[in-house]
């Protein structure tokens, strides 16, 4: 018993501290994700591409620049579409996204989607 309470004395002020710092403001927003909200869901855009044989997700990217009306356009969806499907994308569609990306995409090697996750 002794021994949780010498170590829950030194933990303490560390814990203040760092709640401290949070309270202030302090902490680095370089984690926080892009939140959209759309019909008063929060939701986030990603890129998502699996593997061509099988559904095992590969790997995915959050769209942090482009807007809700570029991606009506782009995908050809009705301005009053919120967009919470998935979409799968063509090889064309996937080279659009390259310039808004710090990726290399294959098309040939991997089926793209461009999905919506709420938050």
């Amino acid at each position: 018993m002794t021994q949780i309470k010498n170590f829950l004395r030194l933990k303490a002020p560390l814990l203040l501290f760092v709640k401290s710092k949070y309270r202030q403001g302090k902490r680095s927003n370089n984690f926080r994700k892009p939140v959209e909200i759309v019909n008063g869901y929060k939701v986030e855009r990603l890129l998502r591409w699996y593997e061509k044989e099988g559904n095992a997700l590969i790997g995915e990217s959050i769209l942090k620049d482009i807007s809700l009306a570029d991606l009506q356009k782009l995908l050809s969806e009705p301005a009053n579409s919120p967009m919470f499907f998935s979409y799968e994308l063509t090889p064309e569609q996937v080279k659009y996204f390259q310039q808004y990306l710090e990726q290399d995409f294959d098309p040939h090697a991997y089926d793209y989607f461009l999905e919506c996750d709420a938050i």
